[in-house]
């Protein structure tokens, strides 16, 4: 499979089919001035003759950033089948910030569970909320890698010992909800 350069002035290079947009003379050649080409491909130069493919028009270039995999930065990359990245956002801004992991994470605690409804009472916290309700200053909730849950039909404690069990780097067991993250691995209490 050959792969062709996105656009006249970038590094990214795609499968399928070369696009360029911009200036015209910058087609086939770097600002400095040193041709390149796609691997495999000829340099395409103006001066040349060659034949161009470009797509200068905003759907040319919508169709290079989504084939490249900016555009789908947009959407939730964090959601998984039982929890949506809106469930970690901070009740103060409403910023999101999540760990990769913590969901995954979460899901094999739902499903050690028996499949029990898990509510995120707090995720992520800005450092303005994390302060407003005494949260510890180097909270894991600051860094979006942990959540205090409450699960259906199980206390605390149940929580907890399942939480220990699946590998969570730290757990800790409240009175009416279970602090669960996602860190590096240090005792458990």
């Amino acid at each position: 499979m050959t792969l062709y350069r996105v656009g006249a002035e970038t590094n990214v290079w795609i499968p399928g089919i070369y696009f360029a947009w911009g200036y015209p003379h910058t087609v086939g050649r770097r600002q400095n001035g040193r041709p390149h080409s796609p691997p495999g491909r000829p340099i395409i130069t103006p001066e040349a003759g060659s034949p161009r493919r470009t797509m200068s028009s905003p759907l040319g270039l919508a169709l290079a950033i989504a084939i490249v995999g900016i555009l789908p930065i947009c959407t939730p990359v964090h959601a998984t089948e039982h929890f949506k990245d809106k469930e970690f956002a901070c009740h103060h801004c409403g910023k999101i910030k999540v760990d990769p992991q913590l969901p995954i994470m979460l899901e094999k605690l739902r499903s050690a569970l028996g499949n029990n409804k898990i509510t995120i009472t707090s995720g992520y916290r800005c450092p303005e909320h994390n302060r407003a309700i005494g949260g510890a200053r180097r909270s894991q909730h600051l860094f979006g890698k942990a959540a205090d849950i409450k699960v259906e039909n199980k206390t605390p404690e149940e929580v907890g010992r399942a939480a220990r069990k699946l590998g969570f780097g730290f757990v800790r067991v409240y009175k009416s909800w279970t602090h669960v993250d996602v860190r590096t691995k240090e005792k458990n209490r």
